[in-house]
């Protein structure tokens, strides 16, 4: 994710740290499927009130998390917000799941086929780095740009509508963010980071952020509304 008031001196993690790092990816990933699956499953069962009640709750800890992300310095708080950003996003993203559902027939198909596209990214982004080893800090002097390009492109979504512009924004933002998994996983394993918590918020974001996009882009291609 960006960040650009990054300047850390490179770490030299150890082994353990970086499989510290990784598990909790992995278990926070592990966490948002069964969240959000869960929160689906309230939705489609006409829990209303249950789901509302959990929905402003994560929208509470998303804005918490979020605007702590980009001003918290002790290693113990951004943990703290990281474990409040992981339930808030996976109750939002099992929303997300159940208007999918109930407005395209082939939902189910097409979340699955998100999930196993984006695994395939981090596979090959992660085997790249740990194969390779490149030094990726060079990767911000076009990663900075290209998320400028992304921000507006956010703007002008407000005042442009239409399939084609959702999709060319979607595509670029699922290739800006495969990139950011790229650099953060670079960041990781060359010991480029100050904070464990905080590079696996980066690179758990970005893979979801990732996945969105992906799932955005099949639903335009190949949705079938009921």
């Amino acid at each position: 994710m960006y960040n650009y008031d990054y300047k850390p001196q490179p770490r030299y993690p150890t082994e353990i740290e970086k499989e510290m790092v990784l598990s909790k990816i992995l278990n926070s990933l592990i966490l948002t499927a069964l969240i959000s699956g869960g929160i689906t499953f309230l939705a489609l069962s006409g829990e209303v009130a249950i789901v509302v009640l959990l929905f402003i709750l994560a929208i509470i800890g998303m804005i918490i998390s979020v605007i702590g992300y980009w001003f918290a310095r002790k290693e113990s708080t951004i943990s703290t917000l990281y474990n409040i950003f992981v339930p808030s996003y996976a109750v939002l993203m099992g929303l997300t799941f159940y208007m999918y559902i109930v407005v395209f027939s082939n939902a189910l198909e097409i979340i699955t086929t998100a999930f196993g596209v984006t695994a395939l990214i981090v596979y090959y982004m992660y085997n790249k780095i740990v194969t390779e080893r490149p030094d990726t800090r060079g990767m911000m002097s076009y990663l900075r740009p290209l998320s400028i390009v992304f921000i507006i492109l956010i703007i002008f979504s407000f005042f442009i509508s239409g399939g084609f512009f959702e999709l060319i924004f979607s595509l670029f933002a699922a290739f800006l963010f495969s990139l950011y998994i790229y650099y953060d996983f670079g960041r990781l394993m060359n010991g480029h980071f100050t904070s464990p918590a905080r590079i696996a918020w980066d690179i758990y974001w970005d893979i979801l952020i990732v996945f969105k996009y992906i799932m955005r882009i099949l639903f335009m291609i190949a949705g079938n509304r009921r």
